[in-house]
């Protein structure tokens, strides 16, 4: 299992790094959920201590993911 670092780029210029587990070759739970929603709908991030924010989809410019080390 690896920690893949997702950083969600808000159009205001702030940048949110949020860790995700995956396997190395899985898609990021995120990025497919960001995919499928609604321009004018909510996007639920749950971080890594069990957090949750919820963030509306209009204020995100783009999401950029990196492969961090393994867990």
């Amino acid at each position: 299992m690896f920690v893949k670092i997702v950083r969600i780029h808000f159009v205001n210029g702030e940048v949110l790094p949020i860790g995700e587990c995956v396997e190395e070759d899985e898609e990021c739970k995120l990025v497919e959920r960001y995919r499928k929603a609604l321009p004018d709908g909510v996007l639920h991030v749950e971080e890594l201590d069990n957090s949750e924010l919820i963030i509306p989809v209009a204020n995100i410019l783009y999401i950029s993911v990196e492969l961090d080390d393994e867990v």
